[in-house]
């Protein structure tokens, strides 16, 4: 036997699910970029009132997280109140990290200096680099002859990569 309350019968399934809306998704409709605008969106099967983890009480909502993030909404219809939970992941992939090698001659007073761009060879990252560094940027008499510099390469999240090249 079903018991009608407000009109809503106790059988009856108050369904909450929260749409990911973002245009630069990077795989998973739940991984993004840090700081990249995602819009959540309840669809549920009744209308109802919301109540979402950043204090919104509206269906839809704007969020730009800097960090793996869970989201939560209440959504209440007809006295009975479902939650769902989402978790934005802010993304973890490395950089991936191109060099080439290159050959410098010194100056007459016996110096060369070079920069991340000089031994960059196109690296990549699914959201932005931000950081191109170098181990070794200078370089004297003591250096004529092959070595070894390292270009690491940090992304706009923080996460990096290396490889090295020969000077």
């Amino acid at each position: 036997a079903s018991q009608t309350i407000n009109g809503f019968e106790s059988q009856d399934r108050l369904e909450v699910v929260v749409e990911v809306q973002n245009l630069n998704v990077l795989g998973p409709a739940s991984e993004v970029c840090a700081n990249d605008m995602v819009e959540l969106t309840v669809i549920a099967n009744v209308l109802g009132t919301y109540i979402w983890s950043t204090g919104d009480d509206t269906e839809t909502i704007l969020v730009m997280p800097n960090e793996t993030t869970e989201y939560w909404v209440d959504v209440t219809a007809n006295n009975v109140t479902c939650r769902e939970t989402i978790t934005i992941v802010v993304d973890s992939e490395n950089p991936v990290v191109l060099t080439q090698d290159i050959t410098i001659e010194l100056d007459p007073l016996g110096l060369a200096i070079i920069t991340p761009m000089d031994i960059d060879n196109g690296s990549t990252d699914n959201c932005s680099i931000e950081t191109y560094l170098l181990d070794i940027d200078t370089f004297d008499c003591d250096d004529v002859g092959p070595n070894s510099v390292t270009l690491p390469v940090i992304d706009s999240n923080g996460n990096s990569a290396q490889a090295t090249a020969v000077v």
